[in-house]
């Protein structure tokens, strides 16, 4: 027989949570103006398609956890290595943009044409902040794994 590892509002939590998290990795994460009116703007998987890859894989593995029961025992630790995969891959797409010496930076000034951009944050930074905040509320309501029961014939009370 197996345990229920969480209520059906916890999983609703995870799954809004990672679909805020493919949100925050598919949607533009930077805006930056180029010559005259032109506005560009980079996602994350423009930046680092191969984390982003692997930030996606670790959502759908969190999501596949908490619905099959013979992983279950794994879903808290799936579900942190999802958030934190999603918030690091972002913040770094971030940190890289406005890095003066990163190449993203440089292909940045090559596109807007300029030597100098103010680079702005853009929509994925709000389902960015959701699929952090939903993802690790999910955790902490998590209900714990129940006490194992003593095996048949055991004594419960010592003689």
């Amino acid at each position: 027989m197996t345990q229920d590892k969480g209520s059906l509002g916890d999983r609703w939590m995870l799954l809004v949570g990672a679909a805020a998290g493919a949100i925050a990795l598919y949607k533009p994460l930077i805006s930056f103006k180029g010559r005259g009116d032109q506005v560009f703007q980079l996602a994350v998987w423009q930046m680092f398609p191969t984390l982003t890859a692997l930030a996606a894989l670790a959502l759908v593995a969190a999501v596949a956890v908490a619905f099959l029961p013979q992983f279950a025992k794994w879903r808290r630790e799936a579900t942190a290595i999802a958030a934190v995969a999603v918030a690091a891959v972002c913040i770094w797409a971030f940190v890289d943009a406005i890095n003066a010496w990163s190449s993203t930076k440089a292909m940045i000034l090559q596109m807007a044409g300029t030597r100098s951009v103010f680079i702005n944050p853009a929509l994925a930074v709000a389902p960015l902040a959701l699929s952090i905040l939903l993802l690790s509320l999910s955790n902490v309501f998590t209900r714990a794994e129940a006490p194992a029961a003593a095996p048949r014939g055991a004594a419960t009370q010592p003689a």
